[in-house]
């Protein structure tokens, strides 16, 4: 009976400090939110801010750019070689790249990181051996989401590392059992926040570019060819058909004559 008694105050005891520690999650979550807003940033001007002017009251801030850029350019492989020698002087890569080749024109679609201090740099970068016939790029500003996301995963960490501290002390199979259960529920949810930090830090460190390059393809020569042999088979035709007409005409003369010497 008092083993009993043991156990159902160790359970609430349990239960006492999650709630303590899930009050203390939602404080923190809380001071994130408005440590944020308290930091005076306007989304439609901060919209406007590249990477190499961001004020310094505006540091904190998490900021996401990304761009689309057209070009098109005389000599394909010559730009893209140049592009390479960019990326890599701006400490950046292409993570993936695909290219179409038809009669018409070659084209090819990239999608650059670079360190988001070079964007602006990177883009420049871009028009160089050709000509920028479309761009566009947009800022996304994670700070609001990225503190709430962070706050939430310190919150979870305390929480487990209080069920981690009660973990030791428990005397009884039960109770441990109870506590690793609520301790992997946990680690499900902070790997699942970590995941989403991380994908931010990503996207915040290394900007994106998708750049898409053109070239015309001059068929020019191919139509002169065409032109050249049509010059000389339609002779030949207008030859040849000019031939059967007469010899038409001449054989319907011939019976004509013949018919009225009859």
């Amino acid at each position: 009976m008092k083993m009993k008694i043991s156990n159902n105050r160790t359970i609430t005891k349990i239960i006492i400090v999650t709630l303590i520690l899930a009050m203390l999650g939602m404080v923190i979550c809380a001071c994130g939110g408005d440590a944020d807003y308290n930091g005076g940033y306007d989304n439609q001007n901060g919209s406007s801010v590249s990477p190499g002017t961001v004020p310094d009251d505006m540091k904190e801030l998490k900021l996401i750019y990304e761009a689309r850029i057209t070009v098109e350019t005389e000599d394909y492989n010559k730009y893209i070689e140049e592009l390479q020698l960019k990326i890599n002087e701006y400490g950046g890569y292409i993570s993936s790249s695909s290219e179409n080749t038809t009669e018409t024109y070659k084209r090819g679609v990239l999608t650059i990181r670079v360190p988001s201090e070079n964007f602006s740099e990177m883009k420049a970068a871009t028009a160089n051996n050709g000509v920028v016939v479309n761009s566009s790029h947009e800022v996304l500003d994670v700070t609001e989401s990225y503190m709430d996301i962070d706050g939430r995963l310190k919150a979870l960490k305390a929480e487990r590392d209080a069920l981690n501290a009660m973990l030791e002390k428990a005397e009884d199979v039960s109770t441990m059992l109870q506590i690793r259960k609520e301790i992997n529920a946990l680690n499900i949810e902070i790997e699942s926040y970590q995941r989403q930090l991380n994908k931010y830090d990503s996207q915040i460190a290394y900007s994106t570019i998708t750049l898409t390059v053109k070239q015309e393809i001059d068929n020019g020569g191919s139509g002169l060819v065409i032109f050249l042999i049509l010059l000389f088979i339609l002779p030949e035709s207008f030859l040849c058909i000019g031939i059967i007409v007469f010899i038409i005409a001449f054989t319907k003369r011939k019976k004509s004559k013949k018919l009225k010497g009859e």
